[in-house]
């Protein structure tokens, strides 16, 4: 057997419940995502409603984003994206989503935009969603290089984009102990717990994207 440094170990608040402690994966990756440049004040558009991006409109809120906005396929995701603090959801291949934001904005486009999901389309809407001067932070992993107009949707806007890989690691910790602290409730984003022999269950349902973060117990 092993034994950790004690470096190596970060200690959660007492009153952090078990089951939010079991997602700081993603919520490490939210929070690095959502806070690597300030959010106050800011409208911020969120692509891609995974439980990343999903927790990241709740950070984006608690970080004093003025308004919220969030996109994505998924009827259940966009749902939950409202419960966690999203403003406004656009549902990809219904809504128009460049239109909206800037609808929303009084034609300006969002100050931030998180890109979670990827997609050429999602990356390519959110640049041309997003304001002259904002900044994108991009977290979605392309499947194959994507075709962006360089010119027109960042020299001449003249944003900021930012390429999130890894963390922060202790800045990370500092920040999503201050969250919760703070009164961050993760807890709407755990919509399902099964049983540890039920786990086919569990990925079939997680695979289908109905469901939030789910909580396998022994």
């Amino acid at each position: 057997s092993q034994i950790l440094p004690r470096g190596n170990i970060w200690e959660l608040d007492a009153e952090i419940p078990t089951e939010v402690a079991a997602i700081h994966d993603p919520f490490g990756n939210a929070v690095h995502t959502a806070l690597v440049d300030s959010l106050v004040g800011n409208t911020v558009l969120i692509t891609g409603c995974g439980p990343i991006g999903i927790i990241a409109a709740a950070i984006a809120k608690k970080a004093g984003a003025s308004k919220v906005f969030a996109s994505d396929l998924n009827d259940y995701r966009l749902d939950l994206a409202k419960k966690m603090g999203a403003d406004k959801v656009y549902k990809v291949g219904r809504d128009d989503v460049v239109a909206g934001v800037l609808k929303e904005t009084h034609g300006l486009g969002a100050d931030v935009l998180l890109e979670m999901a990827g997609h050429p389309s999602s990356i390519n809407d959110g640049l041309k969603a997003l304001r002259k001067g904002g900044w994108a932070a991009l977290l979605g992993l392309p499947a194959s290089p994507v075709e962006v107009d360089l010119a027109d949707q960042v020299i001449f806007k003249g944003i900021k984009i930012y390429g999130i890989n890894g963390r922060r690691m202790f800045d990370n910790w500092y920040m999503m102990q201050a969250l919760l602290r703070g009164g961050l409730d993760l807890t709407p984003m755990i919509t399902h717990r099964f049983k540890f022999e039920e786990f086919e269950q569990a990925f079939e349902l997680a695979i289908s994207g109905n469901s939030g973060k789910i909580i396998l117990y022994p």
